[in-house]
């Protein structure tokens, strides 16, 4: 997803979710690709953290 649909989705400037993104990617959490002048995110499920995170909400889910 792009750095500007993110920010329309959830109501918060632009600048500050590209920050906040910037910030997730320096502690590995996401991925960035620079497309042109498209900035995609992805989550980064190679990183331990984010794999615990979604086990547990997959467990979380079966609940």
């Amino acid at each position: 997803m792009n750095i500007t649909k993110l920010a329309k989705l959830s109501g918060i400037r632009y600048s500050i979710v590209k920050k906040e993104v910037e910030e997730l990617s320096n502690k590995g959490y996401v991925e960035i690709d620079v497309l042109g002048k498209v900035i995609v995110v992805r989550v980064n499920y190679t990183s331990e953290k984010i794999i615990i995170l979604k086990n547990l909400l997959d467990l979380l889910d079966e609940i």
